[in-house]
């Protein structure tokens, strides 16, 4: 009797809904009649009952949370309607108006395709005649020589150097300093400046020793990440050691002569924070951060301008210098 009562309560577990268990009741019975002659009222007491009484109750909480549900949604959307209209709308007019814009921005591009055409068939006569987008430096990479941050200094020292090959004495020196706000004499040939690359891990350290002037200069042409306390320590190296001052102020008003020039590829690229903060094994007597102001300058700004200056100073038959110039006046434009 037992198992015959577990086997119709598997069964009847299996049925989806009243309805279904109604449809198949009666073969149930039959059959368990015909086995055994099971007493029915158990039957219904025991297992239909119960089944039909907990699926009808479990429908009716069904069905009233549907009306609940929906009563709530109808409320709400007669209460905010004329809201959500206005935000659709509003988000309609948005995609609309920038549609408009991209449409209209096309069609001035492709007007324009005629006239970009023509002026670059006319580049490209010129520069058949003139060789104006010739660059000695785009060669170079074409060979696989880079013009990392090492060449970048070696070229700007070539320059700056009164005896290199140039046979510009110290006139782009001069130049070099009168743009940076570093104060020279007029009888400039008298001073005695001297140009290092790589002293003390500095790329450009530009010193004269009376009247003292110091120019430190950190090179970034390639976009490379400061290092750790990296001007503090070149301040400390180059700079400190020759004043043994500490006070911002002093700085503030020899700015003519001591300077921490930070030389970035353009204005997207500044010093961080970390690399004008004291080392933690320098001595606690120094200041926590650099004391003096940090001269951020650019390779396609002032060195563009300061060769620009170069170029109008040389010789009207210097040619083949002007020309140089002009070319890594372009390279300054792309790093």
């Amino acid at each position: 009797m037992f198992e015959n009562l577990l086997y119709l309560q598997i069964v009847a577990n299996t049925v989806s809904s009243k309805t279904n268990m109604l449809r198949v009741l009666p073969q149930i019975t039959d059959t368990m009649q015909e086995q055994e002659n099971i007493n029915i009222d158990v039957l219904f007491d025991e297992v239909i009952n119960p089944f039909v009484t907990i699926n009808t109750d479990a429908s009716k909480r069904q069905k009233d949370f549907i009306v609940e549900m929906e009563q709530l949604y109808c409320d709400l959307s007669s209460k905010n309607l004329s809201e959500y209209g206005n935000v659709v709308n509003d988000i309609f007019s948005l995609k609309t108006a920038e549609e408009v814009s991209y449409i209209s921005a096309l069609r001035d591009i492709m007007a324009s395709l005629p006239d970009f055409a023509k002026m670059l068939d006319d580049d490209r006569n010129a520069n058949t005649a003139d060789g104006h987008n010739f660059n000695v430096f785009k060669l170079l990479e074409i060979c696989h020589v880079k013009i990392d941050e090492t060449n970048q200094s070696r070229i700007l020292k070539f320059l700056l150097e009164p005896n290199e090959m140039h046979e510009q004495g110290n006139l782009f020196l001069k130049l070099f300093l009168k743009r940076l706000g570093i104060s020279v004499s007029d009888d400039f040939n008298k001073e005695r400046w001297k140009v290092d690359r790589e002293d003390g891990q500095v790329d450009l350290l530009l010193t004269r020793e009376s009247p003292l002037a110091v120019v430190v200069i950190e090179n970034k042409s390639n976009w490379a990440v400061d290092r750790p306390n990296q001007l503090y320590r070149y301040w400390h190296y180059a700079i400190y050691s020759r004043t043994r001052e500490t006070d911002g102020g002093f700085y503030e008003r020899e700015n003519v002569r001591f300077r921490v020039v930070y030389l970035a590829p353009n204005d997207g690229k500044m010093p961080s924070a970390q690399t004008k903060e004291r080392p933690p094994y320098f001595p606690k007597k120094l200041p926590l951060t650099l004391p003096m102001k940090v001269d951020v300058r650019t390779f396609d700004g002032f060195i563009y301008q300061w060769l620009e200056d170069c170029k109008q100073a040389l010789p009207p038959t210097n040619h083949a210098l002007r020309e140089f110039l002009r070319q890594y006046q372009m390279k300054c434009k792309t790093l």
